[in-house]
């Protein structure tokens, strides 16, 4: 039996396929791994300068560990994100099986843990997905609004990084609020879980108060726009986001997006900060306001009840907790009540009290060339008007 270690690299692995070789992948590293060879081999490296490389790099212990205090070798990231336009996000999963060491950096394959079997790529962090998403934007917006396009028509081998490119769009969307359609999520059966009535549980008050208070006139539309600078946005009075069940529009404020890397900063930030997880393994979600909301957005959303329940111990376990499912216009009609399941997997309707009062939601989210423009949430046709400066 021969054994063959080798990048993922055509030309090297190409001659011993003709022998039908049986491949498997090597992942890369999670954050418990990474901690556990940095107390054994590298204990005296600050575990900060550790979790900012691991921050940008994701679980690459060559650059995490041996290459973190070498500024040449960190240059390498910014070096490989140079090359990140349009055209080369249509080429990059082909790129990964060619000599192309800068794939490699901001790329990584995601392994099935039991087989070591390619499940599919994805960005190598969330530092590269803001990175990228951002040189996209800039070089070609309008192309990019098709890369998101096809993100969700499900016709795309590339399907999970436009969906990446999506999430990111999102974050940069809703720290600026707007109006959003929405729709409440029931069981098939009709039932609903929930311990308390939403509706009742907030005081949502009139149109009037509603267009008085806002720092901007966004009634009925999204606001597509660019992002915001850490520190924009108003804490002066606590931020709910708001649900018209009528009109089938959640009302979100303008918020300040903060990244946070313990639960500790989430136990002690403001009410209506638009908080969102600086690595990706922090939490099963990707964004979090106080005191009740909870935003996921991905291609699949296995609601794991484990998961769940700690993100409402962040959160205080508040009396009826919102969890929004945002999708582009597409994935809207067709969205269904999310099962809950067990750490593997397994559907279960054993729920905690705090995931029994769970209210889901769809909400849309329609990606736009336009920043800075609103746009009417049931109509891309919809009346446009600039945002008022602030």
């Amino acid at each position: 039996m021969t054994i063959l270690l080798t990048k993922p690299i055509h030309e090297v692995w190409f001659e011993f396929n003709e022998d039908k070789c049986d491949f498997r992948y090597m992942p890369v590293w999670a954050w418990d791994e990474i901690l556990t060879c940095h107390s054994e081999l590298y204990s005296k490296l600050a575990l900060d300068v550790v979790t900012d490389c691991f921050r940008r790099w994701g679980g690459v212990p060559r650059y995490v560990l041996r290459y973190a205090l070498v500024d040449t070798q960190q240059l390498l990231l910014e070096d490989a994100l140079d090359v990140a336009k349009c055209d080369w996000v249509l080429n990059a999963i082909g790129k990964l099986e060619a000599n192309c060491p800068e794939s490699h950096r901001l790329l990584h394959y995601q392994v099935d843990s039991e087989t070591f079997i390619n499940h599919h790529v994805d960005f190598a962090s969330h530092y590269v997905q803001d990175k990228v998403y951002k040189r996209l934007r800039d070089d070609n917006e309008r192309r990019l609004v098709e890369l998101l396009a096809a993100s969700y028509n499900g016709s795309d081998n590339f399907t999970v990084l436009y969906t990446r490119l999506f999430e990111r769009y999102v974050h940069s969307v809703l720290p600026h609020g707007g109006s959003f359609r929405i729709r409440r999520l029931i069981q098939p059966d009709g039932v609903c879980p929930s311990l308390v009535d939403n509706e009742d549980h907030y005081d949502e008050g009139s149109d009037d108060e509603e267009k008085s208070d806002d720092a901007m006139d966004t009634e009925g539309e999204n606001v597509v726009a660019e992002d915001l600078d850490p520190g924009e946005g108003s804490a002066a009075a606590p931020v709910v986001w708001d649900i018209d069940g009528k009109k089938g529009i959640v009302h979100v404020p303008r918020q300040q997006p903060v990244e946070f890397n313990s639960d500790s900063e989430v136990a002690t930030a403001a009410i209506g900060v638009y908080l969102r997880p600086t690595i990706k393994h922090d939490l099963s979600v990707d964004a979090i306001v106080k005191p009740d909301v909870v935003v996921t957005i991905a291609a699949k959303h296995p609601c794991k009840q484990k998961d769940l329940n700690d993100v409402l111990n962040l959160l205080g376990n508040p009396p009826a907790p919102r969890l929004f499912f945002v999708v582009p216009p597409n994935g809207f009609a067709d969205f269904q009540y999310q099962q809950y399941v067990t750490q593997e997997g397994t559907p279960t309707t054993h729920l905690s009290a705090s995931v029994r009062s769970i209210h889901q939601y769809v909400m849309q989210v329609t990606p736009s060339v336009q920043a800075g423009m609103t746009q009417h949430p049931s109509s891309d046709e919809g009346t446009k008007k600039r945002l008022r400066d602030e």
